[in-house]
């Protein structure tokens, strides 16, 4: 299928494109806190990282790095913490030595879920 034929003109498709907002990304700042996971099973890293007073950058194992902003410094922190007990509850699962360079990734506003 043509994605001319889904919109009646040139006009309309530019007009349906401007609506969607595209995902801010930014190369993460200098951690304040950062671990690093290895897991028997798998076989990429996870890593998650405390960049500021509201970023957390989360690198779950298979998934592209996603940087999560909260509205509070005490939900990042939370946050922070609730990832690493997760990561650390698998008994396959190591904190590594050696700290993941961060990558460039998209900022995602937090909502509870």
């Amino acid at each position: 299928m043509d994605l001319f034929e889904l919109f009646g003109s040139v006009e309309e498709l530019e007009e349906k494109v401007k609506g969607v907002p595209e995902l801010e990304k930014l190369p993460p700042t200098a951690p304040v806190m950062q671990r690093c996971f290895c897991s028997s099973g798998q076989n990429n890293t996870a890593v998650v990282a405390y960049l500021d007073y509201n970023m957390v950058y989360l690198k779950d194992w298979e998934d592209d790095p996603v940087i999560y902003q909260f509205e509070h410094s005490k939900d990042a922190v939370d946050f922070y913490v609730k990832q690493m007990e997760r990561f650390l509850s698998d008994k396959k699962v190591k904190i590594q030595k050696e700290q993941e360079p961060l990558v460039e990734a998209s900022i995602i506003p937090w909502t509870k879920e």
